[in-house]
């Protein structure tokens, strides 16, 4: 049977962490990107894209017969474009399939593949109990981004308690005293931030975003504003009642630790994969994966 490995970048970026993380939860095998081989018979999954991986690619190419039975799916867990053209393009002879998990970015291309980043219960970092909030806000990403700290500003002119970015033992400590995650991307583009998502699902966090151009399974399960309309909308939903908020955030928490927790949506892509060559080619699904599961799949699948 087919192999699956994720292959790790020789640096791993702090905004990956999470990712890398879900990986090992999952059980999943992982390399270098410099050991991907594609004389073996293995399905290799990885992000970024960066020159390391590009290089190292190149070469195998190179130096391997054809046909190779490896393959590579590069997992786009950022934006479309680069500042020269579509960032797909530039991966394009590289790779062998493409994944992002935001339906407007797949909407962009048709070589992409869609899928959800799930998410794990065991991301959170220590036990499942909500103490006294000391924050009402956390975006657990940096606030040098312009458009971040805008907000972020307004909010702390209102009295909004903003948590600081934290990570490890800080992190959870942080987290489980907060009240709602925010999502405010980099740039002005309409789509969830799936690592944000999975880490506050994790941690039954309600989740504050600017709308999404197509929200699919996370209609009524994130509240959503526009980017002018964030501050007042984070204050509306601080001013719930907590019987509320915690109803959002078990709703997130039950959509991706429960119905779609990683290694379920990793393997229900595979079973249903197009290479870029046309050819559909999947990975039988484990005997795990009960009818139970199956069901609920067919429920958030739209």
């Amino acid at each position: 049977m087919t192999s699956i490995v994720f292959a790790k970048p020789a640096h791993l970026y702090a905004s990956y962490a999470d990712f890398w993380r879900l990986v090992e939860l999952a059980g999943f095998a992982t390399c270098r990107v410099d050991e991907i081989d594609l004389s073996k018979d293995r399905i290799t999954i990885t992000t970024p894209m960066n020159g390391d991986l590009v290089e190292h690619l190149n070469e195998e190419i190179a130096h391997t017969t054809e046909p190779w039975p490896g393959r590579v799916i590069w997992w786009n867990l950022e934006m479309h474009t680069t500042s020269r053209d579509s960032a797909l393009d530039d991966a394009w002879p590289f790779i062998d399939a493409a994944w992002v998990s935001d339906l407007y970015l797949k909407g962009l291309d048709s070589r992409y593949v869609y899928l959800h980043v799930g998410s794990d219960d065991r991301l959170r970092d220590g036990p499942a109990w909500h103490r006294p909030p000391a924050y009402d806000v956390a975006t657990m990403g940096y606030e040098d981004v312009p458009r971040r700290a805008r907000v972020l500003a307004a909010l702390r002119e209102r009295g909004v308690r903003v948590a600081p970015l934290a990570d490890g033992a800080d992190r959870y400590d942080v987290l489980s005293r907060t009240r709602l995650m925010l999502n405010i991307g980099q740039q002005d583009t309409p789509v969830i931030a799936p690592l944000r998502t999975a880490l506050a699902a994790a941690y039954e966090l309600p989740m504050v975003t600017e709308t999404l151009a197509v929200p699919h399974v996370f209609q009524n399960k994130v509240f959503q504003a526009p980017y002018a309309s964030l501050v007042p909308e984070v204050l509306r939903v601080l001013s719930l009642p907590d019987k509320t908020l915690r109803k959002s955030g078990i709703a997130l928490r039950t959509l991706l630790c429960q119905q779609w927790p990683f290694r379920y949506a990793v393997e229900r892509a595979l079973c249903a994969m197009k290479w870029k060559t046309g050819e559909y080619s999947g990975v039988r699904l484990p005997k795990r994966l009960t009818d139970r599961t199956l069901r609920s799949f067919s429920r958030v699948e739209t």
